[in-house]
């Protein structure tokens, strides 16, 4: 049941019409009927309605509530109803709502585990997800993807801000050693570790080491882990033709693009192309959508929808916040009676990153053509490809830049303890593997076994657009942006605890990264067009002489000239071809005779 409530009685002297439905499993809302409000013990109006399971659906379920004149009829427009509340519902099942409750669970045992498990994003349009009251800022948890986290969208698809890619390497020891040859170069250099590389990420790794900590002076390793965190945009784009959007051209059919780039395109009043709109909350029901474009052209907003953004795209830049649990959880004997602390985090520390642009990768699809040979040695056809220069872009096209930098830097990560305050459900009790109460004389009890941080970063996604004809865009390919941070997580650890960890450090590499499209040949001369368009060519000559006979004094006598002439014409190239055969003829005839 969904109830409303007013000060004053909403429906003195107009109508109150709700429209509820499931955007995911209707393209049109239905109408509800009249919302009935009645007075309450308390003196303020309320109306209730109640919903099935059935209509409910998975997913979100939007409730629109408008008024129109009392008696009036409804319009197919909706140009009489003005929106008094917009509301979209998220919807769980039990056992969705018990996976966010408990969030990301812990890694498997006998190893140290990173598990993208947060997520918030601050754009044009607002921070998603938005808080629930105050200043404190919510979490999408990724709880309920289950580690499916290569493109977590929180506004929607093909409007807002991009998906994110949240990739996580299996993390691996240091390779750094100890021994004597080691200590002396350090001696000498006073650097500890070896230098490591790739590509433009570069960092020292640290061996491990022994110290004895306590009055019962007990040996702890310290050991170091390495892990390589990725954020990767996933910008969608979806294209709407002139009929979708309800447009009039007559000689053009123009192509309209939704998208998460920075691109700002010439496009329609429609709210499916603003940063702002989400199908899961503001449906594809065309009247509704006029509806909420009218009001919000008139008052820049609608009760209960927040705020809304009409530019198209990404509505500007983006700042991605990644939260992740680091847990670390040696192997134990199951033999083992008493329990006891045999690993914490001493610390976490960024110490590599870089930020960059995914790319694009022109591959060759010239065609059959003369030109063929030619475009194909600029753009090397078949399977052969090479990078594109964003800053000078092929004939007919154009780029908006990607953004790409580092919000969080290389240093020391806070390890937070507290639970994070998530969007759209309660708080989580505290994971039970993690309160296990250890021996008061344990040196590792106060060391944390699981721990929440986070980096950030300010990534969005550019554009390559295809120039079209008066002015709109033919073809949107998103240039994607992405970070990337080397993490070392320093354990404390009892001498004899194990770890399984991976043998070798894997990472994605930008080349991964990168999108392939497809040039086309460049646009051919001005004069091949009459032979590619021959009916356009005739529509237009007949137009014009239309327009002679119609609208020119003495048209047609002027046609009747024309046509003579030409009559004419034709008929001197008659005679000269005539009597270009007889002339051929008649010495074929000679060369015979002879």
């Amino acid at each position: 049941m969904i109830r409303w409530t007013a000060p004053e009685n909403p429906q003195a002297t107009v109508q109150i019409t709700l429209y509820a439905g499931n955007p995911a499993m209707q393209e049109t809302i239905p109408e509800r009927g009249a919302l009935q409000f009645r007075m309450t013990e308390a003196g303020k109006w309320e109306a209730t309605h109640e919903f099935s399971g059935t209509e409910l659906g998975r997913g979100t379920f939007l409730t629109v509530v408008t008024q129109r004149p009392q008696g009036a009829e409804r319009e197919a427009s909706g140009e009489d109803e003005t929106i008094l509340d917009w509301r979209a519902f998220r919807l769980l099942t039990k056992s969705e709502q018990q996976r966010k409750e408990q969030g990301v669970r812990p890694g498997g045992e006998g190893s140290v585990m990173i598990a993208p498990a947060l997520l918030q994003a601050s754009s044009g349009h607002g921070t998603l997800p938005p808080a629930r009251g105050g200043d404190k800022r919510a979490w999408w948890s990724l709880a309920d993807l289950e580690g499916n986290t290569s493109d977590v969208d929180l506004d929607g698809d093909a409007s807002g801000i991009p998906g994110l890619t949240l990739q996580v390497s299996t993390p691996w020891p240091s390779s750094a050693t100890e021994d004597w040859k080691q200590s002396i170069r350090q001696h000498i250099s006073g650097v500890a570790g070896h230098q490591v590389r790739f590509g433009e990420l570069e960092w020292w790794e640290k061996p491990d080491r022994r110290i004895t900590l306590g009055k019962s002076k007990q040996p702890i390793d310290l050991r170091h882990y390495y892990t390589v965190i990725t954020l990767f945009t996933n910008a969608t784009v979806k294209s709407f033709n002139d009929k979708e959007i309800g447009g009039n051209h007559w000689f053009i059919d123009p192509t309209y693009f939704a998208h998460e780039t920075s691109a700002r395109l010439k496009h329609t009043e429609d709210p499916r192309f603003w940063a702002s709109y989400s199908r899961r909350e503001h449906s594809t029901d065309p009247r509704l959508l006029h509806m909420l474009y009218r009001q919000v052209a008139r008052d820049g907003t609608v009760p209960g929808l927040g705020l809304v953004q009409r530019d198209d795209g990404d509505g500007g830049p983006v700042i991605y916040t990644a939260g992740f649990y680091a847990t670390v959880r040696p192997w134990e004997s199951t033999t083992t009676t008493k329990r006891r602390a045999t690993a914490g985090f001493v610390g976490l520390d960024v110490v590599a990153a870089r930020a960059g642009i995914g790319g694009l990768v022109i591959t060759g699809s010239a065609g059959a053509s003369a030109l063929e040979p030619i475009w194909c040695q600029v753009i090397r056809c078949g399977t052969s490809a090479k990078g594109l220069d964003l800053d000078k872009p092929p004939e007919g096209y154009e780029a908006t830049q990607a953004v790409a930098s580092l919000a969080t830097l290389s240093g020391e990560l806070p390890m937070i303890a507290e639970n994070p305050e998530l969007a759209e459900r309660f708080t989580p009790s505290e994971d039970a593997s993690s309160q296990a109460e250890a021996p008061a004389d344990d040196v590792l009890a106060a060391l944390p076994a699981r721990v929440r941080f986070g980096v950030s970063a300010n990534l969005r996604s550019g554009a390559l657009l295809q120039r079209g004809s008066w002015g709109y865009i033919q073809n949107l390919v998103p240039i994607n942006a992405y970070a990337q941070f080397v993490v070392k997580l320093t354990v404390a650890m009892i001498p004899e605890a194990q770890l399984v960890t991976s043998d070798e450090p894997i990472m994605p590499m930008p080349v991964e990264m990168t999108n392939s499209i497809t040039v086309p040949p460049p646009p051919k001369a001005w004069w091949s067009w009459p032979t590619e368009h021959p009916l356009l060519l005739l529509a237009g000559a007949g137009l014009l002489l239309t327009g002679i006979l119609i609208f020119v004094p003495g048209g047609i006598p002027l046609l009747r000239s024309i046509m003579k002439v030409v009559t004419q014409v034709l008929q001197l190239a008659v005679d000269v071809i005539n009597h270009f055969i007889k002339k051929v003829a008649a010495l074929v005839h000679k060369k015979l005779e002879g």
